[in-house]
């Protein structure tokens, strides 16, 4: 059974994915360090949101330079929100 989550946080969510749907082809087309920040902010936004969501807590996302993964390959796999 799936809790039914506020429709803010739906569009908030659906909103964090459109905008990493879209750095992800700016990173894409223009690898540099401006289009990797602005994609790996969305992933750590989406990210915190859905953390928040599974534990009914506020989760920020990490300070700027602390994401998950170094690498932007290998981020970009693991990248859940959209493709």
């Amino acid at each position: 059974m799936t809790q039914k989550q506020p429709l803010d946080l739906v569009k908030l969510l659906d909103t964090i994915a459109r905008a990493q749907r879209a750095t992800r082809r700016a990173y894409e087309f223009t690898p540099n360090s401006y289009t990797w920040a602005a994609y790996s902010a969305c992933l750590d936004a989406f990210r915190a949101v859905e953390r928040s969501l599974a534990t009914d807590e506020i989760v920020a996302p990490p300070a700027s330079g602390d994401t998950e993964a170094t690498q932007p390959e290998r981020q970009m796999a693991n990248a859940r929100p959209g493709d």
